[in-house]
């Protein structure tokens, strides 16, 4: 079905305001994480558009004053500039008219500013560079990275800096861009999640912001059909591209991906992998999370936070999904994993984030009693471990039947024949499987201490016991 012309559907005023309010949510969601970082911490995420788009000698990150610099449309603000003289009494901070920007716009992605945000979150960075920096210059600014990295973890905080070069990303020619992912493996989900809890930091913004949600499956058409029209200037967007085909591969890679990380920290990969459940039962056109915020956005409802934030949204699909199917094992052990993502630690005083946890766990109808027991997860004992173990176990072998599945009635063969997998089963099995004599691993993330206070120890000797 062939929608209205795209001249007819929006003016360069229509695109400003929805621009306004993608901008709107991104200042709201920093504004969160700013207020949750401690006050030394909050240096970095002030400074760190300067430093990209600036080299001084006194500054974090220096290597030299060749490093590519400079970010469009970018302003230090008087508090900005009075942070970086706290480095350097001498700085003053030089406007000039330039035309081209090395570094073209800056992200931050995953749950900064969002309901599952905590202290050990670690942040990663997306820095998109022009296409037309040479291998030295890529260099100097992955130094560049690392030297900021190293002042980010003096700050008590862990970062990571990727460079991302738009043109070769659209193409799906990059490295692993996240601990949680395995690079051009998972490309297009990869760049759902960017989507879904990217925050823009400064720079262009994405060109993806200016596809109305019923054009996404014309992405490319419609971006063509934009820049030829001039209503969007190429100079003010990033393309990362559209989401209009994703090979079911990439569900497979992603689950394989989820399987490995779900072995250390089986909570969070439980909540990726049935999010990549779902996705692959409504595969070939996923729901997916990233175009349910844009509908929003384009509606004008970015007041309400069940909308805007990634993980809010990411509950209340698996929520339904569970509710609509019946499964009430699955639909509690979703919403533990995603309790233990999402509680507070004790002495928080974000009294916001207090009601939105307080208002889902009344919703669920759980007791006070049952609370209790989960906020002590890091003391359970080894009997209620073992208990646990076998819950998430089993939930692994399902998300494992499901994931073998979908390869077969996609035609993924190859994939299910690749050495990946069978390291994958080699490896789930070794940890999985219950077998006399073997000594099992019990605590698979679960509790962060098992010691006992006492312990009782019985021999036996023949039908005799001491």
């Amino acid at each position: 079905m062939k929608h209205k012309p795209i001249s007819n559907y929006f003016g360069r005023k229509a695109f400003a305001h929805i621009r306004q309010r993608f901008m709107l949510v991104a200042q709201q969601r920093l504004m969160v994480l700013q207020s949750a970082l401690q006050e030394r911490q909050r240096v970095l995420l002030d400074l760190l558009p300067l430093l990209l788009h600036i080299n001084h000698p006194l500054l974090p990150g220096y290597v030299n004053g060749q490093v590519p610099a400079g970010l469009p449309d970018y302003s230090p603000s008087k508090s900005v500039l009075l942070l970086a003289k706290k480095f350097a009494k001498s700085f003053q901070h030089k406007r000039q008219a330039v035309r081209q920007f090395p570094i073209q716009a800056l992200f931050l992605m995953g749950s900064g500013g969002s309901i599952a945000y905590s202290t050990k979150s670690d942040f990663d960075i997306w820095i998109c560079y022009s296409e037309h920096l040479s291998e030295e210059e890529c260099a100097a600014l992955a130094q560049k990275c690392i030297l900021i990295e190293q002042w980010a973890a003096q700050l008590g905080l862990e970062i990571h800096l990727y460079l991302i070069n738009p043109t070769t990303f659209r193409q799906g020619n990059h490295q692993a861009l996240s601990d949680e992912s395995s690079g051009s493996a998972q490309h297009h989900l990869l760049l759902e999640e960017f989507y879904r809890t990217g925050l823009w930091v400064a720079g262009r913004a994405p060109m993806w912001w200016f596809v109305p949600p019923e054009y996404d499956a014309q992405y490319d058409e419609f971006v063509d059909d934009l820049l030829r029209k001039r209503l969007v200037d190429p100079f003010d967007v990033v393309d990362l591209g559209g989401l209009e085909q994703v090979d079911a591969k990439e569900f497979f890679s992603a689950a394989i991906w989820q399987l490995y990380k779900s072995i250390d920290a089986p909570y969070k990969s439980i909540l990726k992998m049935m999010l990549m459940e779902v996705y692959t039962l409504e595969y070939p056109k996923p729901d997916w999370l990233s175009q349910r915020f844009k509908r929003h956005v384009y509606a004008g409802e970015i007041d309400n936070v069940n909308h805007t934030d990634p993980y809010l949204a990411l509950c209340m699909k698996l929520d339904q999904f569970f509710l609509d199917c019946g499964d009430e094992p699955r639909l509690e052990l979703f919403r533990e994993a995603f309790y233990f993502k999402v509680a507070l630690t004790k002495g928080t005083q974000d009294q916001h984030r207090r009601e939105i946890i307080q208002d889902l766990v009344k919703q669920w109808g759980w007791d006070k009693t049952r609370l209790q027991i989960l906020d002590m997860r890091s003391d359970w004992k080894i009997k209620q471990v073992k208990t646990e173990r076998k819950r998430l176990s089993d939930e692994f072998s399902k998300s494992y039947r499901h994931l073998m599945q979908f390869a077969q009635n996609q035609g993924c063969e190859d994939l299910m024949a690749s050495t990946d997998l069978k390291v994958l089963g080699r490896k789930l099995y070794a940890v999985l499987d219950l077998r006399a004599g073997k000594v099992d691993k019990i605590n698979l993330g679960i509790s962060a201490n098992m010691v006992e206070p006492e312990l009782t120890i019985q021999e036996k000797m023949g039908s005799k016991q001491v």
